[in-house]
């Protein structure tokens, strides 16, 4: 099993937060690192960062903070390259079946069960191959309605930690605006979603967009919510100090 935080926190239950990180700065990775978040996810599939952008920025995170890595794609070559950086596993966007599931997993074992290759270069990993195996996770984005259809074939997929709902392009292929979360169709189809997340046994993820949006999403069953992203953090926040500053009179 990979790590467990990615399941409950506390075993009570609560659902595990998490943020985005989009910046290529290892002093805003440190202060995000520090705050708290159940674990951090590094995205180099929207943000302009690459592999070696990940291997940086690990420095700067303790190996006791979960990171997973949102990749490219199931046939990305990083896959296993930001995992021998550290990272404990893969969010793997835009999987549609069974067979790209299999893939991405495929991506995330060694030989004979995938077809990742032994070369681990942070110290803490070690070198016992079944162990490193072991904590890497591998989360598939489900995008599409197609991807919905098939939802229950993606989660029985053998070695899936869980999936990753996308609602902003699952919004866009289905004609909606992408920010519509509590749209009848997007929350019909988060609710199908993790009801086979729950009955497969695989952790059912999502992209939180609001404190409101969080409480329906953990009525729903969500038990893994990234809450936002860096960008949002601090426009948020310089955002509240800059409004109480011009109060003062």
């Amino acid at each position: 099993m990979p790590r467990d935080v990615f399941r409950f926190k506390g075993g009570q239950g609560a659902p595990v937060l998490g943020a985005f990180v989009t910046f290529d700065s290892m002093p805003m990775v440190e202060i995000l690192a520090g705050i708290g978040f159940d674990y951090l996810a590094i995205d180099t599939q929207h943000a302009l960062m690459d592999a070696v952008t990940v291997g940086k920025l690990m420095y700067a995170i303790p190996p006791e903070v979960p990171v997973l890595v949102r990749v490219q794609s199931a046939q990305d070559p990083s896959i296993g390259k930001v995992m021998d950086a550290g990272a404990d596993g893969v969010i793997v966007p835009m999987v549609e079946t069974a067979e790209q599931a299999a893939t991405a997993v495929a991506a995330c074992r060694y030989n004979p069960a995938g077809n990742r290759s032994f070369g681990p270069i942070r110290k803490h990993l070690g070198f016992d191959a079944k162990e490193i195996e072991g904590r890497a996770a591998c989360f598939v984005m489900i995008e599409t309605a197609k991807a919905v259809e098939n939802i229950d074939a993606i989660v029985a997929t053998a070695g899936l930690t869980g999936v990753y709902l996308g609602s902003g392009d699952l919004a866009v292929n289905l004609g909606l605006k992408p920010l519509e979360p509590a749209h009848p169709q997007i929350r019909a189809a988060a609710q199908r979603v993790a009801k086979e997340c729950h009955k497969a046994g695989v952790v059912a993820g999502v992209h939180g967009q609001s404190i409101v949006h969080l409480r329906d999403l953990v009525s729903l069953g969500y038990t893994m919510i990234t809450l936002s992203g860096d960008r949002t953090y601090i426009a948020s926040g310089a955002g509240d100090m800059l409004k109480a500053g011009r109060e003062v009179k």
